[in-house]
């Protein structure tokens, strides 16, 4: 039988402690027992959907607009601001076709005429449903093959590759390569009201995100070794590269290695391993008196070796200029 006098003050004491667990707005949940701690996986993006998935397997669009651009570019973009919806700025068929089979790499597209890159177009569309951004980039791809009737096959070709991997076991910093903290530094600026006068500290500076190219080398604020790989892939006009160096941070980098003669480097060093017959091993571009890009990877505690690997190819076959609207 329930004793009647414990009512009130258990009432009582419930709600306190009821109370003191909704602090600051919180909501707290009570378990019996403590659960097993979870081991905290590192994030990877989802790799990018097969580029030769056919037409008729594509997602559509339910309405779409295709216009040709005429005039003066003052601005280019391709946003998916949600909702289903995408709207492509001024932009030529060449690059709307490698970021709607995924972000290929000019290596990874072969073939096509010259307007592919030197005509715009301007493409807005939106989705019966809210789509995600991958699912809206596979209905841009049925857009493409639809309106410009494009047609094209996949190829696998053996290419030029790269591994970016630690010159020692343990990474260590250099005098070019440093670790930088920039969990409070970048994005701090924007707050309400006019911009603080004076200087960025030399923590916002060295987390700006930002890249300096010049004759002397090539400086990178505030960078993540995948954006690194990226930029130097294309700077360096050495394709695929593969980043094994399983660096996680956030870096400032100096490379001892200006973009200019990284590219006329590298083209001497293809045309010479073509005349040698595949050329040596590890061969890697030489510049600045004999300074080669290895030198320069290592001077950030670093590794660049080649390899040959089969690389998927989307290989243009025939390709119209699109009706307009």
């Amino acid at each position: 039988m329930r004793n009647p006098r414990l009512s009130l003050p258990v009432l009582v004491c419930g709600c306190v402690f009821l109370a003191a667990l909704r602090l600051a707005g919180q909501t707290f949940t009570i378990q019996t027992t403590a659960p097993a701690p979870a081991a905290a996986a590192p994030l990877r993006p989802a790799p990018p959907p097969p580029i030769g998935i056919p037409f008729e397997e594509l997602p559509k669009f339910e309405v779409a607009s295709v216009k040709k651009f005429e005039g003066r570019v003052t601005s280019t973009a391709l946003r998916t601001p949600g909702g289903g919806r995408i709207t492509v700025v001024n932009l030529p068929l060449r690059t709307i076709l490698m970021q709607a089979w995924g972000g290929l790499r000019d290596y990874q597209l072969s073939g096509g005429p010259s307007w592919m890159t030197t005509d715009r177009f301007t493409i807005t569309a939106k989705a019966e449903t809210n789509a995600p951004r991958d699912q809206v980039l596979l209905m841009l791809r049925a857009v493409v093959v639809e309106r410009f009737q494009l047609k094209y096959h996949v190829e696998k070709k053996e290419m030029q590759a790269y591994v970016l991997t630690t010159a020692e076991k343990e990474w260590k910093p250099t005098a070019r390569m440093k670790p930088v903290d920039c969990s409070g530094a970048r994005g701090a600026l924007p707050t309400p009201g006019p911009p603080t006068p004076g200087p960025r500290t030399p923590e916002q500076m060295a987390c700006s995100g930002g890249i300096s190219l010049s004759t002397s080398g090539i400086t990178a604020r505030g960078t993540t070794m995948a954006n690194f790989v990226s930029l130097l892939g294309s700077l360096g006009g050495l394709g695929v590269i593969h980043d094994r160096t399983g660096l996680t941070g956030t870096y400032s980098i100096e490379l001892d290695a200006s973009p200019t003669a990284l590219l006329r480097s590298m083209s001497l060093a293809q045309a010479m391993a073509g005349l040698s017959g595949g050329g040596e091993p590890n061969l890697l571009p030489t510049f600045a008196e004999g300074r080669s890009l290895d030198s320069a990877i290592r001077d950030l505690g670093l590794k660049l070796t080649r390899q040959k690997e089969m690389v998927e190819v989307l290989v243009i076959d025939s390709v119209s200029q699109p009706d307009e609207d």
